[in-house]
């Protein structure tokens, strides 16, 4: 399903709906999150669906976490994208304010800082 909105959402960003993409991609995410959480608190409905669809009843369960973390992160980086375009302040500049060093290489000062503070004397 999540890849069926995902698909739609390139299709509006295509056109240049770049909101309406970036929402459905929201949509498509808070999905594959619903269904991950669903499917690790109730086993059995996951093993339900699969013995639905016909597949094999005890397998499956690792595949179906690494596609979702797969999906997980494709949508992430097509949301992250989708943001500037869509009028929205770049996710980029939000992280940065995490860390005291808003300079060009944020993710290497980031990391800097962040082995800095943790380092004990």
């Amino acid at each position: 399903m999540e890849i069926v909105i995902a698909a739609i959402a390139a299709a509006c960003y295509f056109y240049g709906y770049y909101r309406l993409a970036f929402w459905l991609i929201a949509v498509a995410l808070f999905f594959t999150l619903l269904v991950l959480v669903k499917s690790i608190s109730c086993p059995a409905w996951y093993f339900q669906r699969r013995a639905k669809a016909g597949l094999a009843e005890g397998k499956g369960f690792g595949a179906l976490l690494a596609i979702k973390m797969a999906i997980l992160a494709m949508l992430s980086l097509g949301m992250m994208r989708l943001a500037e375009p869509a009028g929205y302040e770049p996710i980029r500049n939000q992280i940065a304010s995490f860390c005291p060093d808003k300079t060009q290489g944020l993710f290497k000062n980031c990391a800097t800082w962040i082995r800095m503070s943790q380092k004990r004397p």
